[in-house]
């Protein structure tokens, strides 16, 4: 249905807006930053 399209198609616009959100705020976080993470999560 027109509905269940329209929906859809909400659904993958939120998640490409999503990707680009968090690869902005990877691109705007230096390197040395995300390693301190990566090894605070281990």
């Amino acid at each position: 249905s027109i509905y269940d399209s329209i929906k859809t198609q909400t659904f993958v616009a939120e998640n490409l807006k999503t990707k680009a959100i968090n690869s902005m705020i990877r691109q705007a976080i230096p390197e040395s930053m995300f390693s301190e993470i990566s090894k605070l999560r281990k």
